[in-house]
């Protein structure tokens, strides 16, 4: 999905505002997204199109990379069921958190229940995150 640079400007209008504890209030399709400050100064309300409600809807793959190395394909060939890959990256490392290809932090690897988690340790700049989702380097 391509956005257009008022598409960008727009979606990050409307999340940077909540991160500072600013609520969504979606509108009608009429009206466009923007600031508004309501009866309280203290409150930041950012409304919502359901344009960009929809954006903000969307589901991406978020990824946890373990570790990476090139392989020469008579290797992956070698593969099978027990083999074991070592990669030159200690057991306590950071892991990457990728969302839709790109890297928007690190995090440590934690048990949740009977699952794996990751506790983020870092994340990058909500507008460096949504350039990053809209494919803008």
């Amino acid at each position: 999905m391509e956005m257009s640079q008022a598409d960008l400007d727009e979606l990050m209008a409307a999340v940077v505002g909540p991160s500072d504890g600013a609520t969504l209030v979606e509108t009608p399709d009429a009206e466009r997204g923007g600031s508004s400050t309501g009866s309280n100064p203290e409150t930041k309300t950012v409304t919502v199109s359901k344009d960009l409600r929809r954006i903000l809807d969307l589901v991406v793959p978020v990824i946890v990379r373990l570790a990476e190395q090139d392989m020469p394909v008579k290797k992956v060939l070698d593969l099978k069921l027990g083999s074991i890959l070592e990669f030159d990256k200690p057991f306590e490392a950071e892991l990457d958190l990728i969302v839709a290809n790109h890297r928007i932090g690190k995090g440590q690897a934690v048990k949740v229940g009977e699952n794996f988690g990751l506790r983020a340790t870092r994340i990058g700049k909500i507008q460096e995150t949504i350039r990053a989702l809209a494919g803008i380097e």
